[in-house]
């Protein structure tokens, strides 16, 4: 099976991550696009980080390893078992069974976004076929989008 195009959406709390994502699954259709974000791989739920006294943010309040790991499976065409983190209260549900994307039989696009702490992750497991997009600073993107020799 052919690579996704594995495209990351990095910026901070409420810059319009996870809108742009959506907006990517509603253009292009559920079947062409996995959607994976950061948060639904936080350790604890909302009443556990409160007693724990962690932040989302924190490294040590998300499964970091086991993001990096879905991530490699998917851009390798492969299945996870992914996560899923409700904002609505704070809890999760029950994991989902989820393979990559297809466009007319060839690989789709996997679209992941996260907080800021999570560039580095992005770019480091999403790899070369990646575009990690700071929704704060377009001059930045245009820079980011140049030196992954991508026209802007």
């Amino acid at each position: 099976m052919p690579r996704p195009i594995m495209l990351g959406v990095v910026g901070d709390s409420g810059a319009g991550k996870t809108t742009l994502t959506r907006g990517l699954v509603r253009i292009l259709g559920e079947a062409q696009v996995t959607r994976v974000a950061a948060d639904d791989y936080h350790r604890y739920d909302r009443r556990q980080r409160a007693e724990h006294g962690v932040t989302p943010l924190d490294p040590a309040g998300n499964y970091l390893d086991v993001l990096e790991q879905h991530l490699a499976h998917l851009r390798a065409g492969e299945p996870i078992l992914k996560p899923i983190y409700r904002h609505k209260d704070g809890t999760f549900l029950p994991s989902r069974y989820v393979r990559p994307a297809l466009v007319n039989g060839a690989a789709g696009v996997v679209a992941f976004d996260g907080e800021r702490p999570f560039a580095v992750l992005a770019f480091t497991v999403i790899d070369d076929r990646a575009v990690a997009i700071d929704v704060f600073n377009d001059a930045e993107l245009v820079g980011r989008l140049d030196i992954r020799g991508i026209s802007a």
